[in-house]
């Protein structure tokens, strides 16, 4: 009986990377992310007649990719994709959150120097208003003494992104990475670009009590041209590490088929040699170095180990190239 093949299995979309579509320079890194999907939909028209209204035929006429990214980290870049709006380092307000400040005899200094007011948190639960003097604050009762709780803005190095009405979502170049396992282990990765995403501007910050809060951005790829002029919205690539696997080549076809060469002129040229393979594969252009060339009349022409041809001398002769035991026939005509 034969083995039971267990097949592959895809793990986590550990890493996806984020590039400029123009100028292809580096813009940013996701790691970890959980929970991440990329989405196909085919929109359909339904035509329907007849008894009982069957369906006749339906028309599939518009093709759209979707992808959702859930961070299991957070990062400013992520904010910034989906606003559309630069990152911002410099000095900016913010706050400071119950701050811990010894008081003695009513008088204390703060960590950072205030802009605008201080609240002090009293004992009893009231909250005074001070005006400080740099960071030093006088909360009026010169028989205290002890540790009270401030609040109050200063200025800080900050990263800041700022969500304004008129920015749009960034367009990028997203370039993720799968870990594909097998049962003894990772056997490759598939690799899924996406030579232009739209982000969707939605930000979703789950901030939850009981559990690590998430991240989530996500886009629609956009239709990408290359420079034939076919059009498409992602590239799946699967890197077999183990390379044990190898689609088979079921026919090999020598291109061109004839070669004719004139004495008086360029009289050589390099054997083109295509691999078919079955459906759904495409055709493989093979190495020459992994084929073998015999000529069949050294006389009137000769032929490489690389599969150059070379005229010899007036006649018809024939070349054959041979690949892991499937042979294809060039035929070379030699004029004077």
């Amino acid at each position: 009986m034969a083995a039971i093949d267990k097949g592959l299995a895809l793990v986590s979309v550990a890493d996806v990377m984020f590039f400029n579509p123009t100028t292809d320079d580096y813009i940013g890194e996701g790691l970890a992310l959980t929970n991440s999907t990329l989405t196909q939909e085919v929109q359909t028209i339904e035509q329907r007649g007849g008894y009982l209204n069957a369906l006749l035929f339906n028309i599939q006429h518009s093709k759209t990719v979707t992808v959702e990214l859930e961070s299991a980290t957070f990062k400013m870049e992520y904010l910034a994709f989906q606003t559309g709006t630069p990152i911002i380092s410099g000095l900016s307000g913010v706050y400071k959150f119950d701050e811990c400040v010894t008081i003695q005899n009513g008088a204390g200094e703060l960590q950072d120097t205030p802009v605008g007011n201080v609240y002090v948190r009293m004992p009893n639960g009231a909250v005074k208003t001070i005006i400080p003097t740099g960071k030093n604050i006088d909360i009026g009762e010169a028989s205290f003494s002890g540790s009270l709780q401030v609040v109050y803005q200063y200025n800080a190095q900050v990263d800041q992104v700022t969500i304004d009405t008129k920015t749009q979502p960034l367009t990028v170049k997203a370039v993720m990475r799968v870990h594909v396992l097998s049962q003894d282990g990772i056997e490759g990765y598939i690799q899924i670009i996406i030579p232009r995403l739209k982000f969707n501007g939605s930000i979703s910050l789950s901030l939850t009590s009981d559990a690590v809060s998430t991240f989530g951005i996500g886009g629609t790829a956009q239709e990408y041209a290359d420079e034939c002029g076919d059009s498409y919205y992602a590239d799946v690539k699967y890197i077999n590490t183990a390379s044990t696997e190898n689609i088979a080549v079921e026919s090999i076809v020598a291109s061109p088929n004839v070669l004719t060469f004139s004495l008086a002129g360029v009289h050589e040229a390099t054997a083109n040699v295509i691999g078919l393979r079955n459906a759904p594969y495409t055709n493989v252009t093979l190495n020459n170095t992994d084929l073998t060339f015999q000529s069949q009349a050294d006389e009137t022409a000769t032929v490489t180990e690389e599969g150059l041809i070379t005229g010899v001398q007036e006649g018809k002769t024939t070349v054959t190239v041979s690949y892991q035991g499937l042979q294809d026939i060039i035929t070379v005509n030699v004029e004077a």
